[in-house]
């Protein structure tokens, strides 16, 4: 197991909870809730876990928009070339549900907020993540 408490990053603020999958999601509606935020990525462990996270968060009427790996070509096409990503963006949408497929490569410069809702396996991916 890694001990993520040990990593240093200069310049970011870190905080960890260990919380059960209910806690959990209570939690990070506390934190929509009451911290301000431009935007927010919150990533997680799977597709299943990306899917039903984001259908609980619109459901609590905080609205999200989800990437992952299983989305169809369709969706992916629209994602990387126009609504999801623009939306984003743009900061049309102001929260982010998404596997490690955004930890790499895409920065938003409005993100402002890093959750790992799902710890990553490996410090690369958390760097990842959080940077």
């Amino acid at each position: 197991m890694i001990d993520y408490g040990k990593l240093t990053l200069h310049g970011i603020k870190q905080f960890y909870v260990k919380l059960t999958e209910k806690e959990k999601i209570q939690k990070l509606f506390d934190i929509l809730d009451d911290l301000k935020f431009n935007q927010v990525m919150v990533f997680v462990k799977s597709v299943i876990h990306a899917k039903t996270l984001n259908r609980i968060l619109k459901k609590n009427e905080f609205p999200s928009l989800c990437v992952h790996s299983d989305l169809n070509q369709n969706e992916r096409f629209l994602f990387n070339r126009l609504q999801r990503y623009k939306d984003f963006k743009e900061g049309k949408c102001r929260i982010m549900v998404s596997t490690d497929i955004f930890g790499r490569g895409i920065d938003f410069e409005k993100v402002n907020i890093s959750i790992n809702f799902d710890m990553p396996e490996s410090v690369d991916a958390y760097l990842h993540r959080v940077t």
